[in-house]
């Protein structure tokens, strides 16, 4: 089951070890501006994410409003993911930390 979570929880899951951060903007959104440690998986391409996602892990899913995140946690849970949690508002009203640039090796 998909369950919202804020940008303020969000924000406390930075780091921890259960959580994997998955912004799911495309490229040039995440380059610009990112949560610390998210992962890039956009949402267009999200199937070609899943073996890279952890099935025992919570996934807070994001992106600048809350609707492609949606989507991709639509998928994931299509999918057989259980631990999906879709941050809204998002990107659009984030007051925490970021990064800049893609990762490394970005495919």
């Amino acid at each position: 089951m998909i369950q919202t979570i804020s940008n303020a929880q969000l924000e406390q899951g930075i780091g921890k070890p259960g959580i994997v951060i998955v912004d799911v903007r495309q490229p040039e959104e995440y380059a610009a501006k990112h949560v610390p440690g998210a992962l890039l998986a956009p949402h267009t391409d999200i199937e070609v994410y899943l073996g890279d996602l952890p099935r025992d892990k919570d996934l807070y899913v994001h992106c600048e409003h809350g609707r492609r995140s949606l989507y991709a946690c639509e998928a994931l849970e299509a999918s057989g993911f259980t631990r999906i949690f879709n941050v809204v508002p998002g990107m659009s009203e984030w007051r925490g930390p970021v990064e800049k640039g893609l990762p490394a090796g970005w495919r």
